[in-house]
């Protein structure tokens, strides 16, 4: 399995190609953690949650990854996981004892899928999906399925799987439009490292353009530099050092590029090519983010 996922995804950029070697589904002992973004619309901020996996559980007669549902006030288990030998993954509710079908990545294009099992509206319902394109993703130099399908029903959604990863919207939610008052996409991404992804967001986006996060339950916080654009030294402003504070700068494929010790809220970067980086602060175990633009 590709362990070392790191997620650069703009939904609208497609490879025409397909992947060589099949990455199965995540299981626990991969560390996932899906960050969903729910959204309104233009003007409003994004509520972010996230998806993890905890220790595996046996039943049914197989191995399932425990799933939990962070909304920012605590996890809460949602039920158990797994994929069989046939590229389907299974999920098992909680408080239930059947499995249902809720994704299969052995698709092509122009195929139907029948009885498939989607969260919408608060309750689980079977659905007919159209596989209406497969294509490839480059994801950290390696190439993962994509499906696009239409719901076939009277709403008619559009959804996105990705090979190893779910949904593009939300992982047990399937669609990116599966409410009247929002949308849920799919903001990051990682496992067992930590994630870059830059989201291509919708006009009215009143939110971050790109989600770091190296562990989902860090505290995360977004703080001012200047100047930026810079040329060689990034100002930390009104940042206090507490004398262990470490710093790492991330470039747009999620490679680390620089790493060190903050020493008198400056940074020096004059040594990167031009582009946009992330620069990552930890101090107090708390983790700061902030976008940069090297001239």
């Amino acid at each position: 399995m590709k362990k070392s996922l790191l997620l650069l995804i703009s939904l609208g950029f497609c490879i025409y190609s397909f992947s060589q070697t099949y990455s199965p589904f995540q299981t626990s002992s991969d560390n996932p953690s899906w960050t969903v973004a729910f959204w309104i619309g233009p003007g409003f901020t994004p509520n972010f949650s996230w998806y993890e996996t905890d220790a595996d559980t046996n039943m049914l007669s197989n191995t399932y990854a425990k799933i939990y549902h962070n909304y920012g006030g605590g996890a809460t288990y949602e039920g158990s996981i797994r994929e069989n030998a046939f590229k389907q993954v299974l999920f098992v509710p909680k408080d239930s004892s059947s499995e249902m079908l809720i994704y299969d990545f052995s698709l092509q294009q122009g195929d139907t899928l029948f009885n498939i099992w989607c969260y919408n509206f608060g309750s689980w319902v079977q659905d007919t999906l159209v596989v209406t394109m497969a294509d490839s993703l480059l994801i950290s130099g390696n190439y993962y399925d994509r499906w696009m399908l239409q719901e076939t029903g009277g709403s008619g959604w559009a959804l996105t799987w990705i090979e190893s990863i779910g949904s593009a919207g939300d992982l047990l939610r399937h669609s990116p439009y599966p409410t009247v008052s929002g949308s849920y996409t799919l903001s990051c991404f990682h496992n067992n490292s930590p994630l870059v992804y830059t989201y291509s967001e919708p006009t009215g986006w009143d939110g971050p353009s790109t989600c770091f996060l190296g562990n989902p339950n860090e505290t995360i916080q977004w703080i001012h530099i200047y100047p930026n654009p810079v040329s060689e030294n990034i100002v930390l402003e009104n940042f206090e050092l507490d004398g262990s504070t470490s710093f790492d700068v991330i470039n747009i494929h999620g490679q680390q590029i620089v790493q060190g010790v903050v020493v008198n809220n400056l940074i020096r970067v004059n040594e990167l090519d031009h582009g946009i980086y992330i620069l990552r602060i930890r101090s107090g175990g708390s983790t700061y983010l902030a976008k940069f633009v090297k001239n």
